[in-house]
């Protein structure tokens, strides 16, 4: 149904464009993880200088929102499922 946790920031990009009901019910259920292991877990990741750290879908979705034109359509970061691709 458009969701896996081996999704990359492309097919999360696309999940929030066209079911965006859906993104959300991910996005509140990572965060019930999060708040009942009391740990920075997240589904995403991020790669900055060789320097690996989490990005919630509530982060990533922000980042969307505020920056419309941002693609990850054409980049390699589809991730490991092949569902979306």
């Amino acid at each position: 149904g458009g969701f896996c946790v081996k999704a990359g920031k492309a097919q999360f990009k696309i999940l929030l464009e066209r079911m965006p009901e859906r993104y959300k019910y991910h996005e509140n259920k990572e965060q019930e993880l999060r708040n009942y292991l009391a740990k920075d877990v997240s589904i995403l990741t991020r790669n900055k200088d060789k320097v690996k750290s989490n990005i919630t879908l509530k982060e990533f979705r922000e980042e969307i929102e505020s920056n419309p034109q941002m693609s990850y359509l054409d980049s390699i970061d589809w991730g490991g499922c092949g569902c979306g691709v």
